[in-house]
């Protein structure tokens, strides 16, 4: 997805939304979710499969990924047969051998309601009606 979420608020939110949707209540795999949402996710994929320093880099995006939706009110739920303690996100144990493969096809799944993503801080709310104009 290339939108600029400072230019195309609305658009980064409807996209969002929609990507939402098709995974309600629904668990997905790592895989899955990266290579429909993410620009150039397989070949990013199929670098790190055959790279260590690039598997490392794209398991540290993917809990980036999911610790910034979790910050914006999403419930993320991980299944746990396919989705280890020790592969998620925060977690302090080691990455185990033929981890980047285990995580490719760990399943999770994600909500939330509507409220929470458009939810703002009173001084996000000034900022933004103070720099949004309407043309």
């Amino acid at each position: 997805m290339s939108i600029d979420p400072y230019h195309e608020e609305t658009a980064l939110r409807i996209a969002m939304i929609q990507s939402i949707a098709a995974y309600r209540n629904s668990f997905i795999t790592v895989e899955t979710w990266l290579k429909e949402n993410l620009t150039g996710a397989g070949n990013r994929i199929e670098a790190a499969k055959s790279d260590r320093r690039y598997a490392h880099d794209l398991k540290n995006s993917w809990d980036s990924i999911i610790t910034t939706l979790k910050n914006v009110g999403f419930n993320i739920k991980f299944e746990p047969e396919t989705y280890p303690e020790w592969l998620r996100p925060n977690s302090t144990e080691k990455n185990k051998r033929g981890y980047f493969d285990t995580l490719l096809q760990a399943r999770g799944t994600h909500h939330t309601t509507y409220t929470s993503l458009f939810r703002t801080t009173e001084n996000q709310s000034q900022t933004n009606q103070k720099n949004h104009y309407w043309y």
